[in-house]
């Protein structure tokens, strides 16, 4: 395993990561619960997650600096087992929010 730079990451008052120098990371902004809401890249790039009432993680939507968002949904079986996964952008998104599944 490589060495760390001492100041390669920063953290908040309650231990959470909030920024990553090396892995180029300008901020990680954490929600109530203790879930990643979103990443901001240093290149521009933004990772924004989406969760369920019960804390499982239903969406990922990545926007890449001047381009459209693409969003991969999670879906989950009745029995709350981790089910497949679909991928839309902005262009193929429907209006209500909800998944455009191709």
């Amino acid at each position: 395993m490589g060495t760390v730079a001492r100041d390669a990451y920063a953290y908040d008052r309650v231990g959470n990561l909030v920024k990553d120098f090396s892995g180029g990371i300008d901020k990680i902004s954490w929600m109530v619960y203790g879930k990643i809401g979103k990443i901001t890249k240093s290149g521009g790039g933004i990772l924004d997650y989406g969760y369920a009432a019960g804390g499982q993680r239903v969406s990922k939507a990545f926007t890449p600096p001047g381009e459209a968002t693409k969003t991969t949904w999670y879906l989950r079986e009745p029995s709350g087992r981790a089910g497949r996964s679909s991928t839309s952008t902005a262009a193929t998104a429907s209006a209500c929010g909800t998944p455009a599944w191709t």
